[in-house]
């Protein structure tokens, strides 16, 4: 075993409180490592409260903890800890490592030296047990853990050698081999094993030496390998390999040996002489020498022993292998012969090579050429990206200097639009005092226009009177424009005044003012008695008013009100929004934090205007916010900024009982409000929930050591359906977690036709179950954007059932399918489900089918989805596409009138998309095939204007019959086809009448 090898088991042993206290000092984050290490958070808490204690004394009451309550606690997992991001303790983890490859040098031995010292202690049971150490030393020369010289010296006959002396030549054989290859040591093992005196031994061995060598260190051990050489040498290397068997089943070594002198001549006589007076071990020494001398003796050998019943199966074994040694000297000479040939090969290469020289040389000056034209041209390049640095940095230079000016500009606007805000609140009360002053002035003018209009009745009924007495009179009158004429006071009449003359001498109007002139306009032309008499009319209505002091009538003319305090506040507020969101940007980064480390989906921002209420339905991300009208002072305006995560650094407390239940949602706002708004967050736990089973969490949007610590949230929360309401203020990260055993989650199985025929990849997804919006993004930018989707479904563990499985091993197996796994088990973990945070693909297969015929559309696969409540199993049918494109349809012919239903679905939807169907027509389709304009309502709100999602939706409901499907035709080919034509979508209704006919 290496020193790494060791060294890697040694992190994987626990350690102990004394060397975690001593070499551990991680005092001030020890509730983090604690977290880290899965520990109970109310132990930490716990510990945490102890009075009296520092950081250090914590953190060795946590280390206590871990050990005593973590049965696969490991010096790796203090060292992965340490390394964590959250953590921050690389340096410590560095030195502490130090030292543990200190402590290990200390008490580290070699494989080498364990494996000596476990056959040393087992020398003097083996001394003991050994009874045939020559029977033994033969099956250790076919391992090659003894050489031949041993095995010599073992069969050699010698009086004098006593058996303790054999006993001590084969065990100190035994020690030199497992000094050079201590690996050799499970072979001895094995040898030992076989021999029923020294079996119990060699157990002991075999398991002193797996527990002190690994088993990955004992698969490098070198196995009997082909002797690289002569044809001897090869020879002799399969008489070695079947020595033991060879002799255990010569029972009669001295015919053997009269076969092997007589008829092949083999051995000689003195050798045929000591068969006969010693043993079998001669007559192998004799046949191992024959053989080193020429390997066709072998073959001889063979011969004779295929005369043997007993030896028959053992000279097979032989000969086979020795087949192989003719087979190469066969293929060798071949090669021989063919030299010849090469060597010719080898001339008309070599002057093709001259040739090619010739042809490289004239190309090398050519290339030379070309550099030098390169380099050129390289020179003008490095001016030309001179000239590009230099024009980029004055354009650099001169945004820069635009930025400043810009910065200066919009701190003046901003200085502006304080003042503006100071004038606006001035002119509030301005518009009070304006209203009270124009109220005062509209009062003293009706007055005074009660006292006019009384004043001109009168003169309107003098003038009556006079009207009347000219037309008595019958007295030519003639009306002059602007005459000068003189009143009774002998002054200057003024022009515009109406004046008769009668018999030379002139007669005027008492008034002459200007307010008369307006009521009566004279024309400058003169007047007839006609015309005047056509304006009478227009005299005559001063008579229909009658005016008394004590109740005078005046005409009704609309009262004058002040604006409102509230009116006016509200025009305020109103100008103030209006200027805020045409004028003022505001810069978000202010008050937005950039939230390093989450991955953010989805993000909405908006304003809020004091004094108005607002409501945010954000249901594709499954988020509701309702904001009052008093959430903010009248005239504020602040921006909210909503952003959705699922997965970053979020420390959560208590995982094993608490599991994610949403996605996290970070409120950012410019302004603090003064009174709470209402928050809802969508949850995925199905079925009846209260709120003991149910926690919101919440972290502030600054990271600690790079990681976001979430805690309970202490206020009140009510559930209601798919919803925690619960009201805030203060904005930070907020989820929602459940006690409850989450069982339902959502599944996707994507297909995928490869360019090869016949063969397809598959891929079942199963995933949290989130909102439509949150599922969509998670999806986006994965691999699956070039695979096509077959099916969605959810997915519904056991009771109980903590993994599923997707079994696509058919029992018995299926006839020309070929199925096979991308890893192995295809499974998902219920615990890692509920923590995940990306789409990740455990259940990956390939399906290929390699029979001579074509496939059939009723080839369905069914594979057991095992640890599932729903669905019990995955059905695939590749034959439906054509391996060449997704787009060519290869189904089998269907019969008219045949009933549809839910699992004719893909065909349907296939044969569609083949078709080139306008998806946007989806409505259209449905309502002609029997759907209700509300569901199809309910469809388009649910898959956010989707065509294609609505399309399959309708296409589900429809084969489900619902509405007035069955008047319309029912879920047949004929009612699709009919509904396509009266859309006109006739050329598809055409393909699907090809298809079923």
């Amino acid at each position: 075993m290496s020193f790494d090898r060791a060294f890697d088991a040694f992190l994987s042993s626990p350690p102990t409180i004394k060397e975690l206290t001593g070499h551990v000092d991680a005092s001030t984050n020890w509730y983090i490592i604690g977290t880290m290490l899965d520990l109970d958070q109310k132990r930490l808490r716990s510990i945490e409260a102890l009075a009296g204690h520092t950081d250090t004394h914590k953190m060795i009451e946590m280390f206590n903890l871990w050990l005593t309550t973590t049965p696969t606690a490991s010096r790796r997992q203090v060292l992965d800890v340490l390394r964590i991001r959250v953590v921050g303790e690389n340096t410590l983890a560095d030195e502490y490592e130090k030292h543990l490859k200190e402590l290990h040098e200390t008490i580290y031995m070699s494989p080498s030296t364990e494996a000596v010292s476990i056959l040393q202690r087992n020398i003097e049971s083996l001394n003991e047990a050994l009874v045939s150490p020559v029977q033994v030393s033969q099956l250790l020369y076919c391992k090659r853990c003894i050489s031949e010289a041993t095995l010599d010296e073992m069969e050699r006959i010698d009086q004098r050698r006593s058996l303790d002396d054999k006993k001590t030549t084969l065990l100190t054989a035994m020690q030199e081999t497992v000094s050079s290859d201590y690996r050799k040591l499970k072979d001895i093992a094995t040898v030992l094993s076989d021999v029923e005196q020294t079996r119990d031994i060699a157990n002991e061995i075999m398991t002193k030496y797996e527990e002190t060598i690994p088993q990955e260190d004992d698969s490098t051990v070198v196995q009997p390998q082909e002797v690289v050489g002569g044809n001897e040498d090869r020879a002799s290397d399969i008489l070695r390999n079947n020595y033991s068997a060879l002799s255990q089943s010569i029972t009669e070594p001295v015919r053997v040996a009269k076969w092997l002198h007589e008829e092949v001549n083999l051995i000689s006589d003195e050798d045929l002489s000591c068969v006969m007076s010693t043993s079998r071990a001669v007559l192998l020494k004799a046949v191992r020498d024959a053989v080193h001398s020429n390997y066709k003796h072998l073959e001889l050998f063979v011969t004779v022993l295929r005369k043997f019943s007993e030896t028959t199966h053992i000279g097979d074994t032989i000969f086979e292998e020795y087949k192989l040694i003719l087979l190469k000297k066969l293929y060798l000479s071949d090669e021989f012969e063919s030299i010849g040939k090469l060597q010719t090969l080898l001339q008309n290469l070599q002057e093709e090579n001259k040739r090619l020289k010739a042809i490289i040389i004239q190309k090398e000056e050519e290339m030379i050429a070309v550099e030098r034209e390169t380099e050129s041209r390289d020179e003008e390049i490095k001016e030309l990206k001179q000239k590009h640095e230099n024009l980029l940095k004055a354009k650099e230079e001169s945004f820069a200097k635009e930025v400043l000016v810009l910065n200066e500009q919009a701190s003046q606007m901003k200085e502006e639009l304080s003042s503006i805000n100071n004038e606006l609140k001035r002119s509030e009360g301005m518009s009070l005092a304006l209203g009270l002053f124009m109220k005062d002035m509209y009062l003293e003018s009706n007055e005074e226009l009660k006292e006019e209009l009384q004043a001109k009745c009168k003169m309107s009924r003098a003038k009556d009177a006079e009207i009347e007495m000219l037309k008595k009179e019958n007295k030519d009158i003639k009306i002059h424009a602007e005459p000068t004429v003189f009143d009774d006071t002998g002054e200057t009449a003024q022009p515009g005044s109406v004046v008769c003359v009668h018999s030379g001498s002139a007669q005027y109007s008492s008034e002459s003012s200007t307010q008369e002139s307006k009521a009566l306009p004279i024309s400058k032309e003169p007047l007839s008695v006609t015309e005047t008499r056509e304006k009478e009319p227009a005299l005559d209505q001063c008579q229909d008013l009658e005016l008394s002091k004590e109740n005078p009538k005046t005409e009704k003319r609309p009262e004058f009100k002040a604006p409102s305090t509230a009116a006016i506040g509200f025009l305020y507020t109103t100008f103030i929004v209006l200027l805020v969101a045409i004028c003022w940007q505001p810069d978000p980064s202010i008050f937005i934090s950039s939230l390093p480390g989450v991955e953010v989906i989805a993000s909405h921002k908006f304003l809020v205007a004091g004094g108005q209420s607002s409501q945010l339905h954000w249901d594709e991300y499954g988020l509701m916010l309702d904001i009052p009208s008093d959430a903010l002072p009248c005239g504020f305006v602040a921006e909210v900024v909503i952003r959705v995560s699922v997965s970053g650094p979020y420390v959560y407390p208590d995982l094993k009982t608490w599991k994610p239940a949403s996605a996290v949602y970070w409120i950012s706002s410019s302004k603090e409000f003064v009174n709470p708004i209402l928050l809802g967050i969508w949850h995925n736990v199905k079925g009846s929930v209260n709120s003991s089973s149910i926690k919101v969490l919440t972290a502030e949007d600054t990271p600690q050591n790079m990681s976001y610590i979430f805690n309970e949230f202490l206020g009140d929360f009510t559930v209601k359906g798919s919803y925690v309401y619960f009201k805030l203020t203060g904005f930070s990260g907020k989820k929602v977690v459940t006690s409850l055993d989450v069982r339902n989650f959502q599944g996707s199985l994507f297909y995928k036709m490869s360019d090869a025929g016949n063969k397809w990849k598959y891929s079942l997804v199963i995933y949290n179950s989130h909102t439509k919006g949150v599922t969509r993004s998670l999806f986006d930018g994965t691999q699956y954007e070039d695979w096509i989707l077959d099916i969605k479904f959810d997915v519904k563990f056991e009771e109980n059932s903590k993994i599923l499985e997707l079994i696509i091993t058919p029992d018995p197996p299926l006839e020309n399918w070929i199925i096979r796994g991308r890893i192995n088990p295809l499974s998902y973990h219920k615990d890692a489900l509920q923590s995940q945070g990306h789409i990740v693909s455990n259940m990956r297969f390939d399906i290929h089918w390699n029979g001579s015929s074509d496939l059939l559309t009723d080839d369905y696969l069914n594979f057991p989805l095992k640890g599932a409540e729903y669905p019990l199993s995955i059905t695939a049918n590749p034959s439906r596409i054509d391996h060449k494109t997704s787009a060519n349809i290869s189904f089998t012919k269907k019969k008219r009138g045949i009933k549809l239903d839910i699992k004719d679905l893909n065909d349907i939807d296939l044969i569609l998309k083949s078709s080139s169907f306008d998806n946007s027509k989806w409505s259209d389709l449905g309502l002609k095939l029997g759907l209700f304009q509300t569901r199809l309502n309910t469809i388009k709100s649910d898959n956010s204007q989707d065509a294609k999602a609505c399309l399959g939706e309708t296409l589900g409901k429809w084969l489900n019959r619902v509405d007035e499907v069955d008047k319309n035709g029912g879920a047949t080919w004929e009612a699709l086809m009919d509904a396509l034509e009266k859309i006109e979508q006739k050329p598809v209704a055409e393909k699907i009448k090809d298809y079923i006919d």
